[in-house]
């Protein structure tokens, strides 16, 4: 479920309302899905899979017959994580597994499966916990899934004011985290975002959601939460 930001321009932003009949009847969104790896059911009919790229690799795999394997990312929309296509609290769980990389070239295989970092990635990453929040229904659950081969979980709590229930460490070298959060009923990023008029675009959106953000990170700098250091 991964996105490369580097291609996030490749998308344009499109109109909340764009993904309303996407939505019907479906509980979960997962915005950045990849090649759905950790589903146990990549068609299931509950979710909306999103991700900014269309596309297959094969990719070389020892284990697998013939020494390589089909990678296919096909989501059920295109979409950008740092403008969902959704209005107001419209799911009651969503999974946001952004890329973790950045010093991964393109070209390569860890590229092709988790997708990339461009070089904004702070700014992607506030703006798509943003938008996350934003759709997703007050008491619902946000599920963050980060690795911290390059770059430590905490750093990336510090990028939203809401503060995480709990997590957890997997992996071989215990660097992967699942981190559970719920959307309080007037969360900071909810009411500022719902004061802002639909006709406002994206970029007015970003601005006025991280002034708010940045205020809130110095009050709470001493209360970000440390795991992973």
């Amino acid at each position: 479920m991964k996105v490369d930001s580097s291609n996030l321009s490749q998308v344009t932003t499109p109109h909340r309302s764009d993904g309303a009949d996407m939505k019907d009847n479906k509980l979960v969104l997962d915005p950045c899905c990849g090649s759905r790896m950790f589903w146990f059911d990549r068609q299931d009919t509950r979710a909306v899979f999103g991700d900014i790229r269309s596309e297959e690799h094969v990719l070389k795999d020892r284990s697998s017959a013939g020494g390589s394997r089909k990678l296919v990312i096909a989501p059920d929309q295109q979409m950008d994580f740092r403008y969902l296509p959704f209005d107001n609290n419209q799911f009651h769980l969503v999974v946001f597994d952004p890329p973790h990389l950045m010093r991964n070239g393109k070209s390569g295989w860890l590229a092709k499966k988790y997708g990339k970092l461009g070089n904004d990635w702070r700014e992607d990453i506030r703006a798509g916990f943003t938008e996350c929040f934003r759709v997703l229904k007050p008491n619902g659950t946000l599920i963050f899934k980060w690795n911290e081969e390059e770059v430590k979980v905490s750093e990336l709590l510090s990028l939203t004011p809401e503060k995480p229930l709990f997590g957890n460490r997997c992996g071989k070298t215990a660097k992967s985290h699942w981190i559970v959060f719920m959307k309080p009923e007037q969360s900071e990023v909810s009411s500022i975002t719902s004061s802002i008029t639909s006709t406002q675009n994206a970029d007015e959106i970003t601005t006025d959601v991280q002034s708010i953000i940045g205020a809130t990170e110095k009050r709470r700098a001493c209360s970000v939460l440390s795991a992973g250091t």
